[in-house]
């Protein structure tokens, strides 16, 4: 989740310059830095949210392996005592969270990653200027959507960790 914060920052920070030079409250050259730190960062952070999100796959289970086991209680003669059956609950709470996450995060660092794209293929003279400047009006719209339907989920995850036995749930 770190590595998707810092990717949707990033995000969010390119997108937030262009509404503070729309509003007055940054100089075009305040603007013009953030974007080319986030430009600069972006391509590196978009790729370290993919490795972390590969890696999680990979190690994630605790909460699964802990339903396959009360799955297999049920079938059999053994019941499931009323604080297994609370962290079996809790588990699947979190599980469901860290999904809902992980797809809200994808969905806003797809949208960077497309931006990032284009940015480059406009300076390599891939994309005609004002072909880049549509893209980039209909990204900079519609951003805030995935961004905060990110940081919504981001808040839920939180409070779902903090209710979980297994403390940050593998994430």
């Amino acid at each position: 989740m770190d590595a998707a914060d810092r990717s949707v920052d990033d995000w969010d920070a390119h997108i937030t310059a262009m509404a503070d030079l729309e509003s007055g409250k940054n100089t075009e050259a305040e603007t013009k830095a953030i974007w080319t730190k986030t430009r600069l960062e972006g391509p590196g952070r978009v790729e370290r949210y993919r490795q972390a999100k590969a890696e999680y796959w990979q190690v994630h289970g605790a909460c699964e392996r802990t339903l396959q086991e009360a799955h297999r209680q049920k079938a059999g003669t053994m019941r499931l005592t009323s604080a297994q059956r609370a962290y079996v609950q809790r588990c699947q709470e979190l599980s469901a969270s860290v999904a809902r996450t992980l797809n809200a995060a994808d969905q806003a660092v797809a949208e960077w990653k497309a931006h990032l794209k284009a940015m480059a293929d406009r300076r390599a003279g891939k994309l005609h200027p004002d072909t880049a400047q549509q893209m980039w009006l209909e990204a900079y719209r519609k951003a805030p959507t995935n961004i905060n339907a990110f940081r919504e989920a981001q808040a839920e995850l939180r409070q779902a960790q903090a209710s979980c036995p297994t403390g940050r749930g593998g994430s």
